[in-house]
């Protein structure tokens, strides 16, 4: 017996493998700066919180993200602003996490 798959084997290995890196990828994202409400992106202003979402690209492929829905959540003593968006080219859902911290001057 050889030691070559079958196609329809080779193909369930792929999307095996092809799952795990989304999963791993995502996990990463979450570690990241904006991945999860304990690591928010800092700002100064609710202002800039669109601008910075937009520049923000998909963790999974790279892509743009288009902002959906912006929600303000407490969590703790912290109030927190999560903007949900989806990639416009893989289309996989994403949610980044902002922290509005003034900037105090002297």
């Amino acid at each position: 017996m050889s030691g070559k798959k079958r196609p329809r084997s080779e193909k369930r290995i792929e999307a095996r493998t092809a799952r795990k890196l989304v999963k791993l990828k995502q996990q990463l994202a979450r570690l990241e700066r904006g991945g999860s409400p304990e690591l928010p992106i800092i700002v100064p202003t609710p202002a800039v919180i669109g601008s910075k979402a937009a520049s923000h690209p998909c963790p999974l492929c790279g892509g743009a993200l288009r902002g959906q829905e912006q929600r303000a959540e407490v969590l703790g003593e912290r109030r927190l602003r999560a903007i949900n968006s989806v990639c416009q080219t893989c289309g996989a859902p994403n949610t980044l996490w902002f922290q509005i911290v003034p900037v105090l001057e002297n």
